[in-house]
């Protein structure tokens, strides 16, 4: 089965609401549609959070963490098109952080050490 998801997001370059499409197949894949909601409303409930702790103790970012190593195709595959804080949920997940000393606080840098480590381990 074939899904269509769309995610937005504000760019930081740009002042407009920017809505992206990913289409990707899913054998009835129940934990995507479950991913997926919970990923849209916590986007939505944080869109205009500036604190890294509310961001990270959302009750759907939380609920995502607990779905643990079965969600984490679909966090790397949000994450290269949208730099979302996918960071604390990465770590809690596999108990790793890549991110070098030097990248810390630069999310661009930060997503491009994750994402490195996830095609190392297979899971982009």
């Amino acid at each position: 089965m074939m899904y269509n998801y769309k995610i937005g997001y504000y760019s930081h370059e740009e002042s407009d609401y920017v809505e992206l499409q990913h289409e990707k197949k899913f054998s009835d894949d129940e934990d995507f549609l479950k991913f997926y909601n919970l990923a849209k409303k916590w986007k939505e409930e944080t869109l205009i959070a500036s604190s890294v702790n509310v961001i990270e103790s959302n009750p759907s970012y939380l609920e995502i963490i607990k779905m643990e190593r079965k969600v984490l195709s679909h966090i790397f595959h949000d994450l290269k098109s949208d730099h979302a804080f996918w960071f604390h949920a990465l770590e809690e997940i596999t108990g790793c952080n890549p991110i070098k000393y030097a990248h810390r606080g630069y999310v661009d840098l930060m997503a491009e050490d994750w994402l490195k480590w996830g095609e190392e381990h297979k899971y982009v």
